[in-house]
C-alpha cells in the first residue's frame, strides 16, 4: 500500500509520520478476510496518533451485531473527580487491560469480559458509569475476583435498557445541555472498578482509586429492542 503526501524535515530534527488505515471486511465471500484502505486525510507528519496498547481497537465487528471494547488504565485522577488534581485521561502504557465482547442490540445486554494483569485476590466490578460523578443510576454488570495470574472473567445477560441511560451527560439526547456532546461523542462509559468502591444496590460510586481501575477506550451504545 502506498500514499503520496509531502512534508518537510528540517536539519537535525525528528519527524513522526502517521499512516492511517481503515479495515473493511471483504464481503460475504471474504471468509474472515479483510481489506486495508489507506486514509490519506488522516495521515501525515502533522497528525497526532493514539497509543492503542495491548489487545486492539474497539468497535463493531464487521457488519455483525457484536461489538468489542478494550479497557485500559488511564491517567484519570482528575479535576472532575474527588481528588482535585489535573489529568489528561491518557492510556497508561504497560499496565493491566481487558476486553469486553457484547451485543449492540437485543432484549438484554449480553457480554463477556476478560481482564488481565490485575491484582491477585482483588474483587472487581464491571460497571456502566453515567456522568457526572458519583455516577447516580450506574449499572453493575457483574463482579469477579482476579486469580493468581491476575485474570478475571465476568459474563452475564443484563436488562439494562438503552445505553447510555437517559440521564447520562454523554447521551446525545442531552446535547442541548452539554456542549461537548455530538454524533462522535455519544455513548456509555464502561469501567472495571474495585468492588469496594461501588454500591451496586444504590447504583452509585462511593470511593475513588483510579490507579486500580480500567477505563473504556471508546464509548459504547446499546439498543434495547424491547423498549
Amino acid at each position: 500500500m502506498h500514499i503520496s503526501k509531502t512534508f518537510t524535515i528540517e536539519g537535525g530534527s525528528v519527524v513522526n509520520f502517521v499512516y492511517d488505515i481503515t479495515v473493511f471486511e471483504a464481503g460475504k465471500s471474504g471468509k474472515g478476510k479483510y481489506i486495508l484502505k489507506p486514509q490519506i486525510g488522516e495521515s501525515g507528519a502533522d497528525k497526532e496518533f493514539k497509543e492503542i496498547g495491548k489487545g486492539g481497537k474497539s468497535g463493531q465487528a464487521g457488519k455483525s451485531n457484536i461489538g468489542h471494547l478494550y479497557l485500559y488504565p488511564k491517567d484519570a485522577d482528575g479535576e472532575d473527580n474527588i481528588s482535585g488534581s489535573e489529568d489528561d485521561w491518557s492510556i497508561v502504557d504497560g499496565g493491566a487491560w481487558g476486553k469486553m465482547k457484547y451485543n449492540l442490540s437485543g432484549s438484554n445486554f449480553d457480554f463477556v469480559f476478560n481482564g488481565h494483569g490485575l491484582v491477585e485476590g482483588n474483587e472487581y466490578t464491571l460497571v456502566c458509569y453515567p456522568d457526572p460523578w458519583p455516577g447516580n443510576d450506574l449499572i453493575c454488570l457483574g463482579s469477579g475476583i482476579a486469580n493468581e495470574d491476575g485474570d478475571v472473567h465476568i459474563k452475564d445477560s443484563i436488562n439494562t435498557g438503552d445505553l447510555p441511560i437517559a440521564a447520562d451527560q454523554n447521551n446525545i439526547d442531552n446535547e442541548d445541555k452539554y456542549e461537548w456532546i455530538n454524533e462522535d461523542y455519544n455513548g456509555a462509559k464502561i469501567w472495571l472498578v474495585l468492588s469496594g468502591d461501588v454500591d451496586c444496590e444504590n447504583q452509585v460510586m462511593t470511593d475513588w482509586h483510579s490507579e486500580e481501575y480500567l477505563f473504556e477506550y471508546d464509548l459504547i451504545t446499546f439498543n434495547d429492542t424491547d423498549v
